[in-house]
């Protein structure tokens, strides 16, 4: 069997797995939660007005995983065709290990709601206990504004703005988790933009494992989509916070040894900004950081009369704005 065909099966084969095993598991979830009573209840910042199952986090998690799972057991498969980069080798199984401990976290939270304080203690202490054990990104370029300066940060300095990027793009893709289906097209959005970099840069088996995600979340898509029947929560927002997180400083790497400063944050710029503003808002309100509002950018499209379905459009287009440029900019980078 030639490698074309070799590809075709497994970017097919594996992300159907990973599509087909979310798609099964999203009633049986419902139906379990809603024995025990683990739903979100409507409220002023909600989109939904009935009681709806908030743990689907899990079935997208679950259906990514055995994908990887049975992935892994093709070890020959991976070692010939796929792992062709050491980036890969570095990086891939903390990520893997950091979001499955981001998702644990998030489910626990949707299951027992912990306190911010501890919920953000355990994020900073993952990342640094992570970062200490080789998941560290701390030399950065300024390509295409200045080809030739490599920023290099202190491994303490390094840790500290390690903890705040992930947890706070943890907490940006969360918060934006307020209309229904809208979180699922903007994440697929922002890792079909990585997906493409890192094919660009023979990263396959990076892109291969993105996919198998994005598949995931397009079968929970199907029972997230307006009216909502299933909502992520906290453990699909922070699982998939924290794969974008990093994922995004991973691709970026120029000929594997420094990091673009740019393309983390302009494919990321929409939460990141949403965040922002709303951080700015509490502060000059007095209010806490942790408490919910509606100051989201999608809570002010609606405020402003827009529907539903053209505040999913008018974000939708911003984030795909947003890709466009952060293709460019990767072009100018690496080409």
């Amino acid at each position: 069997m030639n490698s074309q065909n070799i590809y075709f099966i497994c970017f097919a084969v594996f992300p159907l797995i990973s599509f087909l095993t979310t798609f099964s598991l999203i009633n049986p979830i419902k139906r379990l939660s809603l024995r025990y009573d683990y739903y979100d209840a409507p409220s002023s910042r909600k989109s939904h007005s009935e009681n709806i199952v908030r743990l689907g986090g899990i079935a997208i998690y679950i259906g990514s995983f055995l994908s990887l799972i049975f992935l892994n057991f093709n070890d020959n498969l991976i070692g010939k065709y796929l792992f062709n980069n050491p980036l890969e080798n570095t990086y891939l199984i903390k990520i893997l290990i950091g979001s499955s401990i981001f998702f644990v976290l998030g489910t626990f939270d949707d299951l027992f709601r912990l306190s911010p304080f501890l919920r953000l203690f355990i994020q900073f202490l993952t990342v640094i206990i992570l970062g200490i054990n080789g998941l560290l990104f701390n030399e950065f370029n300024f390509i295409p504004l200045n080809n030739s300066f490599i920023l290099t940060l202190p491994v303490n300095i390094s840790l500290i703005i390690h903890a705040l990027w992930i947890a706070g793009v943890t907490n940006a893709i969360n918060w934006l988790d307020g209309l229904d289906g809208l979180t699922a097209i903007y994440v697929c959005m922002i890792l079909g933009t990585l997906t493409i970099i890192g094919f660009l840069k023979g990263l396959f088996l990076t892109s291969l494992i993105l996919i198998i995600i994005i598949f995931s979340i397009l079968a929970f898509y199907k029972f997230n989509k307006y009216p909502a029947k299933i909502i992520m929560g906290d453990g699909g927002s922070y699982f998939l916070g924290f794969i974008l997180s990093t994922f995004s400083i991973m691709i970026s790497s120029y000929e594997g040894q420094s990091f673009s400063l740019f393309i983390p944050i302009l494919v990321l710029l929409i939460p990141i900004l949403d965040m922002v503003y709303v951080l700015f808002i509490r502060f000059l309100n007095r209010r806490s950081i942790f408490l919910p509002d509606r100051s989201h950018l999608h809570h002010r499209l609606i405020h402003k009369g827009y529907s539903y379905q053209n505040t999913i459009h008018i974000i939708s287009i911003l984030v795909f704005f947003t890709s466009i440029i952060t293709l460019i900019i990767n072009h100018l980078i690496y080409h």
